[in-house]
């Protein structure tokens, strides 16, 4: 419990850090746009819209990579993994069931990007 306290705070901090000065950024560009180019403000809107769309998914992989691999600590308890998924997965007869199953837990539970069956 702890451990989803810390990350949400920090996640929240940075977000707002790095979102919050991303968004001042197109706001000064837009207004640039409009007050020295002569953009008509729907136009200057229009593009600070689009550039906001454009780069909120890679800002937020990017805070969520970053604070995975700095700020949590990565403390597996295999032995508590593996009994609570044994416990589990002796109750399947099918192979295949059993296969999905044991690549979801290691996926999911670990956090790995991919896991073949």
């Amino acid at each position: 419990m702890n451990v989803i306290i810390r990350r949400t705070l920090i996640l929240a901090g940075m977000t707002g850090f790095v979102l919050g000065t991303f968004s001042l950024g197109l706001y000064i560009a837009k207004e640039l746009l409009k007050d020295f180019f002569g953009f008509r403000w729907e136009i200057a809107m229009a593009i600070g819209i689009f550039l906001t769309l454009a780069g909120y998914e890679p800002i937020w992989e990017l805070l969520i990579s970053t604070t995975n691999k700095y700020f949590i600590p990565k403390k597996y308890n295999y032995q508590k993994f593996l009994k609570e998924a044994s416990r589990g997965l002796t109750q399947i007869e099918s192979l295949h069931h059993l296969l999905g199953l044991v690549s979801h837990f290691i996926t999911m539970r670990m956090r790995l990007k991919n896991a073949q069956s």
